[in-house]
């Protein structure tokens, strides 16, 4: 005979005072989630409320509530969308140079795996490396007179083309160095996107005869879109708010303000006035740029993937 031993479920304990136990997780993150808001919601908070006030470490008196008089002057100060269309040709350069190198990096480490494990680590040193000092390592090796790469031109007789001293190149230098340091993000999300793609269906596609770019066209981009996504959300909001490249290498807007980018925008506006509320009110215009076009970005491609 075989005896079943009726199982007894045990109560869960309750804190005293409550009727319903509450889940264990949630009282483990209580303590976190307290010191993110802290953290990060006060600041945000108190940004938001600063950014409708007059207030100037410059003048004595303290802050005086202006309704929406910041914004209007940010929204309508020529130097604010010279910055915005510095951003966007920042944005629309480096962003597809970052998925199309790292795609091709990433195909190729996954196409030949020996050692790839050392070609990770030396594809991610850039974006080790702290964005300031990068752009200023970057700013020695450009420099007119005593730059490496200024004397590597000069070795091999090309042209210079004043990468920081001309107006109207000083942002393509940035793209550049921008380029450099964020690929490597790209080239780590999208080989994770190729290495889930099964070899079965790698195989089948070469079995029917598609060539290399075929295969890629029609199989692998198609396998890896919610990566090639992902990157491209987290490359656009990496470059909306560029600062630290560019003031490692200019330490302002650069020559003419050619590197004026938003971020550079925001960090000249308050060091040059101290004007707390017009700063905020900046502040909140570069977070809803960000929010809006990643956010557009991301709704669009998602829904194309599932279609």
């Amino acid at each position: 005979m075989v005896r079943h031993a009726a199982t007894v479920r045990q109560p869960r304990r309750r804190l005293p005072g409550v009727s319903h136990p509450l889940p264990a997780p949630l009282l483990l993150l209580t303590p976190a989630a307290l010191v993110l808001i802290g953290v990060v919601g006060f600041p945000w908070a108190w940004s938001l409320v600063t950014s409708f006030t007059r207030w100037s470490a410059m003048e004595s008196s303290g802050p005086k509530p202006v309704g929406l008089h910041n914004y209007a002057d940010v929204l309508t100060d020529g130097a604010f969308w010279h910055s915005v269309g510095l951003t966007a040709l920042l944005v629309g350069i480096t962003v597809p140079a970052e998925i199309c190198l790292g795609f091709a990096i990433a195909y190729l480490l996954n196409k030949d795996r020996r050692g790839t494990g050392i070609f990770q680590i030396l594809l991610i040193l850039p974006w080790v490396v702290v964005p300031v000092m990068a752009g200023f390592a970057w700013r020695l090796m450009l420099h007119p007179q005593y730059g490496v790469i200024t004397y590597l031109s000069h070795l091999l007789h090309l042209p210079t083309a004043g990468w920081l001293t001309q107006p109207h190149t000083v942002i393509f230098t940035a793209i550049i160095v921008e380029v450099w340091r964020h690929t490597p993000i790209a080239v780590i999300i999208l080989l994770a996107g190729l290495r889930s793609v099964p070899p079965d269906i790698l195989n089948a596609g070469r079995a029917d005869g598609c060539g290399e770019l075929r295969l890629i066209r029609h199989i692998v981009i198609g396998s890896i879109r919610p990566f090639i996504v992902f990157a491209t959300v987290t490359a656009v909001m990496f470059e909306i708010r560029s600062f630290d490249i560019v003031y490692g290498l200019f330490q302002s807007g650069g020559p003419g303000d050619g590197a004026n980018v938003l971020g550079m925008y925001l960090y000249n506006t308050f060091t040059t006035s101290l004007d707390f509320g017009r700063s905020s009110a900046v502040a909140y215009l570069l977070l809803i740029i960000t929010f809006s076009a990643t956010a557009w970005m991301a709704r669009g491609a998602f829904k194309r993937v599932d279609e």
